[in-house]
């Protein structure tokens, strides 16, 4: 009766351990290890009932883990089983994992592919009026991509765009800035973490006369010198697009 009950836990925290990330061979090889201080290779694969040679890959991956720790006493390895604490690693990283698509995921959600409005802009005042709105929709975990001269972006305004840029800070979405090389990108790059923002530098040669903002719900391409004029694109189409060729320059960038 009692080889059945630990049967049965035994399949239960398998079932489980499998649910946070672990394979079941991989569970049943952290459970055999757990079972004792320290045991050889022989002993795990006894106590897991899995083949002796199939057993190291297992115990590779769940060192790759951290859930296993190994040691020498004379010629001999022994593995010990690290702290079942060390389990919420796996969630976190899995948590990690999920909220750095959970952006493209709310993208592809909201996108409506029925509809695409494409509005045209002049004047300040009208660009100003258009980033308002993208600000007063920019939610958390929304993305703000921008590929910018932020010189001649600051230049047009500087009051109302320093300004704007703290309050997108409180946003906390995933801003994202491609720079061109200016002193006020310098200056971003310096102050990213106070404005929760990621920056990188374009090319030295690069030279912007349009600053594009990628979000969720729109495109906005705006001419950075005079007249100034501005297109706004919302088509599921275009965004996933420019999302795309962001994407691929950023990466580039290392």
């Amino acid at each position: 009766m009692l080889t059945y009950f630990l049967s049965l836990m035994t399949s239960r925290l398998i079932d489980s351990l499998s649910e946070i990330g672990l394979s079941e061979r991989e569970a049943a090889v952290y459970l055999a290890c757990l079972r004792a201080p320290r045991r050889r290779v022989s002993e795990i694969a006894r106590e897991a009932g899995i083949k002796r040679t199939s057993v190291y890959p297992l115990l590779d991956s769940l060192r790759n883990k951290g859930l296993l720790l190994v040691e020498i006493s004379g010629f001999k390895k022994y593995f010990r089983a690290a702290s079942p604490e060390r389990l919420e690693n796996l969630l976190e990283r899995k948590r990690a994992s999920f909220k750095s698509i959970l952006p493209e995921l709310k993208a592809i959600y909201n996108l409506d592919l029925s509809e695409s409005t494409l509005r045209c802009l002049q004047g300040i005042e009208a660009i100003k009026g258009i980033y308002e709105e993208i600000l007063e929709r920019l939610r958390s975990s929304d993305i703000y991509w921008a590929i910018s001269n932020p010189q001649s972006w600051q230049k047009m305004d500087s009051e109302y765009f320093e300004n704007y840029k703290l309050r997108r800070s409180k946003k906390r979405a995933d801003v994202r800035l491609l720079l061109q090389k200016t002193p006020a990108a310098r200056e971003n790059l310096r102050f990213q973490r106070n404005l929760n923002e990621e920056v990188k530098l374009l090319p030295d040669e690069t030279d912007l006369t349009t600053n594009t903002v990628v979000t969720n719900w729109c495109v906005l391409i705006q001419q950075l010198v005079t007249p100034y004029t501005a297109i706004v694109i919302e088509n599921p189409h275009v965004i996933m697009t420019q999302r795309e060729c962001f994407e691929i320059i950023w990466q580039a960038l290392g």
